[in-house]
Formats: structure tokens, sequence, C-alpha cells
């Protein structure tokens, strides 16, 4: 007998129902001055069924808006996303979710004034990062010797002077 708690999701159609009605809720029809539907008679002749009228998006995609319309953590999500053990069959569909999440924060880098939040969220949630990372290999080679008159020279690398022999300091 299995032990822990049980699983939040018991079918992979009904998750993908409701993770498709959270993505729905985010859009609301277009109204205008005095609350009625806008319509677009070119959207009416190419989509009969929306019957023209005009979407638009009124809170955007987030994994914790997700989370919430799931009736569960964030940390449950991420769980379920991994994979593992009775959750295996769950995993694809809530990272085609995630997915589309990250898709509207990249893109939202591309549009609006302020696009601090969306790369707020890529770095933190995503994995993105602005740094250039440098692989530096190689061996260290010494410094050969040098000499001058027969008497070799010091260099302290790192510094901006040489080091001269003493008797030739007056130079």
């Amino acid at each position: 007998m299995p032990s822990g708690r049980p699983l939040l999701f018991t079918d992979v159609d009904d998750l993908s129902h409701k993770i498709g009605d959270y993505f729905a809720s985010c859009w609301d029809y277009k109204r205008d001055m005095f609350g009625n539907r806008v319509i677009d008679k070119d959207l009416l002749k190419e989509d009969p069924e929306s019957k023209g009228y005009v979407m638009h998006q009124i809170r955007p995609y987030t994994v914790g808006g997700l989370a919430v319309a799931l009736n569960c953590s964030r940390d449950t999500l991420c769980e379920y996303g991994k994979g593992e053990g009775d959750r295996a069959e769950f995993s694809d569909t809530i990272k085609a979710a995630k997915d589309k999440i990250e898709q509207y924060a990249e893109e939202s880098l591309y549009i609006g004034k302020n696009q601090a939040g969306a790369i707020f969220v890529m770095k933190n949630c995503y994995g993105w990062n602005d740094k250039t990372e440098i692989d530096w290999t190689g061996k260290i080679v010494e410094m050969p010797t040098i000499k001058r008159d027969g008497v070799e020279l010091k260099f302290d690398i790192g510094s901006e002077s040489t080091s001269v022999p003493p008797e030739e300091e007056g130079y």
C-alpha cells in the first residue's frame, strides 16, 4: 500500500482541461465605453463562430496563477512536473503548461516599456542568465630569462616597474 499524501490529480485529461480553463480565464471580451462587446467585422468573416467578438488578455500567464487555479501550491505543481513515482503521467501536461507560461514571459521582453518583471522571472524561474562565462584553459608558462650585459633582469609581474640591478639604477 503506497504511503504519503494522495494524488491531487487523478486523471491527465481532467488536469489538461483545468489547465485550459486557467489560460482561458486570463482573457475576456474587449468592451466599448458602454460595456458592449467589441465586434471586428473582419474577424467575423474569418471565424463566424466567434461572432466577431474581440478578446484581449486581462491577466498574464503565471505559474502562481496556474497553481491557484488548480487549487495547489507552486511546490506541488513543480513536484508533478518532475514526473517521479505516481506523478509520472502528469509530467508532460504540467511541463507543457509551464512552457506556455515561459513563452509568455519571454515574449513580454519584446513588448511594453518595463521588462524588469519578465527578466526577473526568466532568471529566477527558468534558469536564464545574463552573465558571460569564460572557460580559461591553458598552462602557466615561465617567463624567459632576460639578460642585459650578462646580468639577469628580474621582473615583478603585476606591477608597472621592473627590478633593475642596483649598479644600473642611475641609468
